[in-house]
């Protein structure tokens, strides 16, 4: 008897270990997504990120059954954060790759009307003033911001259509769109700001 209780236990343990080889990615500076952070913006909408972490993985290649190995990461609105990568319906892009750290750097978001739309950073240490300050801390400029650009390569002189600012340790602050029939470098419209947000570095 003692050694089936003595075997029970063994596999209990066993068992209750098998997710500790599991990798956790972790949020970065200019996303952290930590689990319980929110973003609130002057349009109205919040960002909010789940509690805890969540296990998930994704198909990699197209017309495949091959998978990537199982993380825990972040989860926001049922998408899931792989840094500065959220998750979408895609077999051929997975995962956008929302920002980089890398000036110059220019990537595929996704595939549409035959074309192509793609991500640039344009600039990664750039110093942004927000309209207003931020109601929880009062600070209205940031420092080291990296800006990128979302636009259809496939356009003529691929003029941009959105524009988007993150901040060292706080993400999104600004987001701007692009005014129809507008240039490469032409004028833009805010179309929402940082009001108020909390990051929870509990991990």
């Amino acid at each position: 008897m003692k050694k089936i209780t003595l075997l029970l236990v063994l596999l209990g343990i066993l068992g209750g270990c098998k997710d500790t080889d599991i990798e956790y990615i972790f949020p970065k500076d200019y996303f952290p997504a930590y689990p319980e952070s929110y973003w609130v913006y002057s349009d109205g909408t919040t960002v909010k990120v789940s509690p805890g972490y969540h296990k998930h993985n994704y198909y990699e290649e197209l017309e495949t059954n091959v998978t990537t190995n199982e993380v825990y990461v972040p989860m926001i609105d049922n998408q899931y954060v792989y840094e500065y990568s959220i998750t979408q319906n895609d077999n051929r892009v997975p995962l956008k790759k929302l920002l980089s750290e890398s000036t110059n750097d220019d990537w595929i978001v996704t595939y549409w009307q035959n074309g192509v739309m793609r991500r640039r950073v344009v600039n990664n240490d750039t110093t942004v003033t927000l309209t207003a300050p931020i109601a929880n801390n009062d600070q209205q400029t940031f420092d080291s911001c990296i800006i990128v650009q979302e636009y259809f390569k496939d356009t003529a002189a691929h003029p941009w259509m959105t524009k988007e600012i993150y901040a060292p340790k706080i993400g999104l602050i600004r987001q701007e769109i692009r005014r129809e029939n507008d240039s490469l470098g032409g004028d833009s419209l805010i179309s929402k700001e940082l009001v108020r947000y909390f990051i929870s570095e509990d991990i």
